[in-house]
C-alpha cells in the first residue's frame, strides 16, 4: 500500500492544491487563504495532493522572524489519518530551517480540533499586551498578515523558537471583565460619533444616535458585551465538552483550519 509523503509544493501541484482548498473552505473565505509556493507543504498519496498546510515567513522586526500558519486542509477521503499532526510537525521543522524565531496561528475559539493541535505542539494563546511586548511596532504587521484576527472570537496562538518566551495568557473572570469593559467603552464612543466614518463625513446614523440620551443608548451599548458573553459561553461549553471527550477518544484535526487575523 502506498505511503503518504510530505514535501514542499511543486509548481505543477499548485492548481491541484488550490482546487483542494476550494473544496475544504467555504467560498466566502477564499480570499484570505493564500498559497505561497515557497512555503507551502503538501501531503501526497499515490501522486495526488490530499492535504496541505500554507505558511507565511516574514520579518516582524529586527529581533522577530515570524513563521505564520495560515491554513491546513485535508481531502475528505483522507481524514482520520493523522495528516494534520504530521503536516504541523513538518511545518515547524521547515520554519525553524527558515530561521524563524516565532511561530503563530490564528484560530477561532470554537474550533477545538485546531487549537488542540497547536497546544500539543507547545503553542499558547497570547494577550494583546504580550503581543506588544514581543512584536512592538511590528504587531500591526502581524495583524495584517494574519487576515482574520480582527474577527470577534479569534485568538493568536504563539510559540517561541528562542529562549525569549512569553507567559501564556491568563484566563478567568479578570480578563473577561476587562475585555467587556474595553469593548463597551469603545462602542460607546463609536455611537457618539468618534469613529472613522464620522471623521470622513460619512455617518448616516449619526443624527439618530446623537439625539439619544446616555440612558437611551444603554441597550445599544450593552450589545457588544452581550454578544461576547454569549460567544464566550458557547466556547467554554465546547471546550469543556471536547476536554471530556478527549479522555476516551483521541481526536485528530478534520476538515478545514480556520485561520486569522488579524
Amino acid at each position: 500500500m502506498s505511503e503518504y509523503s510530505i514535501a514542499l509544493i511543486r509548481e505543477e501541484q499548485i492548481a491541484e492544491t488550490q482546487a483542494l482548498m476550494s473544496q475544504c473552505f467555504e467560498a466566502k473565505l477564499a480570499s484570505i487563504f493564500y498559497l505561497h509556493p515557497e512555503s507551502t507543504l503538501v501531503a501526497t498519496y499515490q501522486n495526488k495532493v490530499v492535504a496541505g498546510i500554507n505558511l507565511d515567513v516574514y520579518q516582524v522586526n529586527s529581533q522577530v522572524r515570524m513563521g505564520y500558519i495560515g491554513g491546513l486542509y485535508t481531502d475528505k477521503d483522507h481524514r482520520g489519518k493523522a495528516l494534520a499532526g504530521r503536516l504541523l510537525k513538518e511545518a515547524i521543522t521547515f520554519l525553524k530551517e527558515q530561521g524563524c524565531t516565532s511561530l503563530s496561528g490564528c484560530v477561532e475559539g470554537d474550533n477545538p480540533a485546531s487549537f488542540k493541535q497547536l497546544a500539543n505542539q507547545g503553542f499558547s494563546i497570547v494577550s494583546l499586551w504580550q503581543q506588544l511586548k514581543l512584536f512592538r511596532l511590528g504587531t500591526l504587521k502581524v495583524y495584517r498578515r494574519a487576515s482574520r484576527f480582527f474577527d470577534m472570537g479569534y485568538f493568536l496562538w504563539h510559540r517561541s523558537l528562542t529562549e525569549k518566551d512569553i507567559r501564556e495568557s491568563e484566563g478567568g473572570m479578570k480578563p473577561l471583565v476587562l475585555t467587556l469593559f474595553g469593548n463597551t467603552l469603545l462602542f460607546f464612543f463609536c455611537l457618539k460619533g468618534w469613529n472613522l466614518l464620522n471623521l470622513t463625513g460619512f455617518h448616516p446614523l449619526a443624527p439618530t444616535f446623537s439625539s439619544l440620551t446616555t440612558i437611551q443608548l444603554l441597550p445599544l451599548i450593552a450589545f457588544p458585551s452581550l454578544f461576547l458573553l454569549a460567544r464566550t459561553g458557547a466556547m467554554a461549553f465546547l471546550a469543556k465538552a471536547e476536554k471530556e471527550r478527549s479522555f476516551s477518544v483521541v481526536g485528530t484535526l478534520h476538515g478545514s483550519w480556520r485561520s486569522y487575523s488579524l
